[in-house]
């Protein structure tokens, strides 16, 4: 509480209140004793989030030169390279790009495609499976860097299908949705066998990495357990209590195979909803989401922990699953990209496809925007983690009680865009501790400050506009400076954005 003790009643405190009055952005850091200042940061369990929800996660834009819609996204487990379907409708053409980990170039494209809309590794990482629009299926070595199979879907009943490896990434399976049949194909042996649903119409598949048992999820919302060897039923899940899923849109198993993460949509009472069932008696375990919106898109981390999934409305959210408690959910389009449409006004922009990274440290999305965006959901947190001090802390909770009370204005001069009534420091050194202190922070953290402060960070990237000689003779004689301009990205805006 010391650090908010009000100044005292002097002639010398009352001039000190006028001149906080003229200058009520001001921060005043002071020092407690390092035992009490540490349990303040410790005891404020929110802080995190609050900054998370405030600035949102760094991410990484991947280039997109013809301007295709990303129709689907799979991340190689083992190799960490992540594909993305590129898709021109209108001329009913794809291209697969393959981009190695560090995102900054391509190992490999895949063209001559019909409209593909559904990719998939095997667990091995050595194979790629794509399916088009006319239910062909093509088999991708990663080792031959080619195409080494390619077959058809019996019965093609619409343009979507659903696709699964099993665990050793040797047999494929896949169906056209509302199909009858489903086709299995062994990659070693090149031979293909179908299992027939006796008139019951497919919606979904999953492998069981542990016994290879491959649940299909059907139109009446019932799932039913297939021994892939024999092709016999091996059990049914029936559709649960009446107000649960009709239709099943997707379903996972855990990694122990015990549990099925399920999406999908009843019919009769206009909602969606994402839940745990117990992969043995079918029974519901937890409702993570029941809700009016559409689901769009949806993904399990590898080690099943957490769930990501994307409603009509654009944001991503992200559930741990044990505790069926919400970790985040933001916003992967920056304010301007929302406003761009492309039939109207009122057309929303979707997040269309989601996959977790290898590690589940990043998290990738297909937007309605054409782009690709990698988000780091990690980075900022273990930056907090290491480097967090009591002064650091304490600005960046100013930071982000300004940007909730929209305190903080920009203002243009020409092109360029400054901040109005910034935070501002009692001097320079101030000023340079802090600096100094931010120094290894992730660039989305500087830029913040740069938004909502007086700082000035040198640039961490090529495309960061360097500090103005006016501006750094201004800092180095102690003024207070506006945020230098900065220049348009493809990162998220941060909500002070929101009030140009």
């Amino acid at each position: 509480l010391a650090c908010m003790a009000p100044t005292a009643h002097t002639s010398e405190g009352r001039a000190a209140d006028a001149n906080a009055g003229a200058a009520q952005s001001s921060l005043n850091l002071h020092t407690l004793p390092p035992e009490i200042e540490q349990e303040i940061i410790k005891r404020d369990t929110q802080f995190v989030q609050s900054l998370l929800a405030t600035i949102g996660y760094s991410s990484k834009t991947l280039p997109n030169v013809d301007n295709l819609q990303v129709e689907s996204l799979s991340w190689n487990a083992t190799t960490g390279i992540l594909a993305s379907t590129m898709t021109n409708s209108r001329a009913r053409s794809s291209i697969i790009n393959l981009w190695n980990p560090s995102f900054e170039t391509l190992s490999d494209v895949i063209t001559n495609l019909d409209n593909v809309y559904t990719i998939q590794w095997n667990p091995a990482g050595t194979l790629l499976a794509i399916v088009d629009y006319n239910g062909n299926v093509r088999i991708w070595s990663n080792q031959q860097k080619n195409i080494i199979d390619s077959f058809a879907i019996p019965e093609r009943t619409g343009y979507f299908y659903t696709l699964a490896w099993n665990k050793n990434g040797t047999i494929f399976a896949c169906a056209a949705i509302k199909s009858r049949n489903i086709l299995l194909y062994n990659t070693l042996t090149n031979t293909p066998q179908t299992i027939s649903l006796n008139n019951k119409s497919v919606q979904t598949i999953a492998f069981n990495s542990m016994d290879d048992s491959l649940a299909v999820g059907l139109s009446d919302g019932s799932i039913e357990i297939y021994n892939i060897n024999t092709n016999a039923i091996v059990k049914t899940l029936s559709t649960p209590a009446p107000d649960k899923p009709t239709i099943l849109n997707k379903i996972f198993f855990s990694p122990d195979g015990t549990t099925l993460l399920i999406n999908g949509y009843n019919s009769n009472l206009g909602k969606s909803i994402i839940a745990t069932r117990d992969a043995a008696t079918g029974a519901i375990i937890k409702t993570i989401i029941e809700t009016s919106s559409y689901i769009q898109a949806i993904a399990l981390s590898n080690d099943g922990k957490h769930v990501a999934y994307a409603l009509d409305d654009a944001k991503i959210h992200i559930v741990d699953i044990q505790s069926n408690k919400l970790i985040t959910q933001f916003n992967p389009m920056t304010l301007q990209e929302i406003k761009i449409t492309s039939y109207g006004d009122k057309e929303p922009r979707y997040v269309y496809s989601l996959a977790w990274s290898p590690d589940g440290t990043s998290l990738a999305a297909g937007l309605g925007i054409n782009h690709i965006r990698i988000f780091q959901l990690h980075e900022i947190e273990q930056w907090i983690e290491k480097n967090i001090t009591y002064d650091t802390y304490m600005l960046l909770k100013r930071c982000i009680e300004i940007v909730a009370a929209k305190t903080i204005k920009t203002s243009f001069t020409g092109n360029k865009k400054y901040i109005v009534n910034p935070i501002s420091f009692r001097n320079q050194v101030e000023k340079e501790t802090l600096i100094r202190a931010f120094a290894s922070a992730p660039d989305r953290i500087k830029r913040f400050l740069e938004r909502t402060t007086n700082l000035v960070f040198q640039a961490d990237t090529a495309n960061r506009q360097p500090q103005t000689a006016g501006a750094a003779a201004a800092a180095s004689a102690g003024q207070v400076i506006s945020a230098p301009a900065m220049p348009a990205d493809t990162d998220q805006e941060e909500p002070d954005d929101e009030q140009e």
